[in-house]
This record gives structure tokens, sequence and C-alpha cells, in this order.
């Protein structure tokens, strides 16, 4: 994936796809969790600051 859109100049590879129930203030709804093995402590912390994203990021077959 390329998450140069978020603000990170990195391209990790996908190594999971993950279905996530959440909740939040009492509303639950179905998400998608894309995993990595790629990223820094920092880096998952910026992305989790950033929030659900209304930026969408490409994902690329190299």
């Amino acid at each position: 994936m390329d998450l140069t859109m978020l603000g990170l100049n990195k391209k990790p590879k996908i190594e999971a796809i993950e279905f996530v129930l959440k909740q939040q203030d009492g509303k639950v709804w179905e998400d998608i969790g894309l995993g990595t093995n790629e990223l820094t402590e920092e880096d998952k912390a910026y992305i989790k600051n950033i929030g659900s994203f209304g930026t969408p990021f490409d994902i690329i077959n190299e």
C-alpha cells in the first residue's frame, strides 16, 4: 500500500486483511484492517492519530 497520501513516505507490503467490529458512542460497525510488519511504532501512532480515513490511499501491486 502507498501511504504517501497520508503523510508517510512508505509503501509497506500487506501481510493480512482483518475484519473487525468497532464500537464508539454506542454505535457499532464493521471495518477492515490491513496488517503489515513494516511500520514502526511511531508510524502506527501517526496513522492512529489521523483516525478513520477520510483520505484514501492506494493499494498497489508491484
